[in-house]
């Protein structure tokens, strides 16, 4: 997955959940096999805009690795809050995600995923989405 200048290889688990559903997991160890989800006693990790960065890219490079339409994308708070724009900016283009829809669950609305706005190159983004219609919130970036 390319992350600014560099690229993290994204590992894929796959189970089946039932008849007719299979259940994809991303994983890398080096940015998710921490102590804590978000941070540790000492708070947050200081790498959790390039960690969910990642997980949200990959997430909709896995939509097309699978080689099949996406009808929906189902995101969970600020942690996958940029996969709706990756769609309809960085893979408009796509045909197997033309069409998707996407769906936002929140969780906790007081956990906003707010950077500042130097981790903005590592998002992919053109700095035309650095604006408060898309992601930039009072000088910062929101992944909401």
């Amino acid at each position: 997955m390319p992350v600014s200048w560099r690229r993290h290889r994204a590992e894929v688990f796959s189970l089946k959940a039932g008849p007719g559903v299979t259940l994809y997991l991303i994983g890398h160890d080096h940015l998710f096999d921490r102590e804590g989800l978000y941070g540790n006693a000492y708070g947050d990790y200081e790498d959790n805009a390039e960690r969910f960065i990642f997980f949200s890219r990959a997430t909709v490079e896995l939509g097309l690795a699978l080689g099949h339409k996406v009808d929906a994308m189902h995101v969970h708070d600020w942690t996958t809050g940029l996969v709706p724009l990756y769609l309809k900016s960085l893979y408009v283009d796509q045909p197997l995600l033309a069409e998707a829809g996407t769906l936002m669950t929140v969780h906790n609305l007081g956990n906003q995923g707010i950077f500042w706005h130097y981790d903005m190159p590592l998002t992919g983004l053109s700095w035309e989405y650095f604006t408060p219609e898309a992601i930039e919130f009072y000088g910062k970036i929101n992944f909401w």
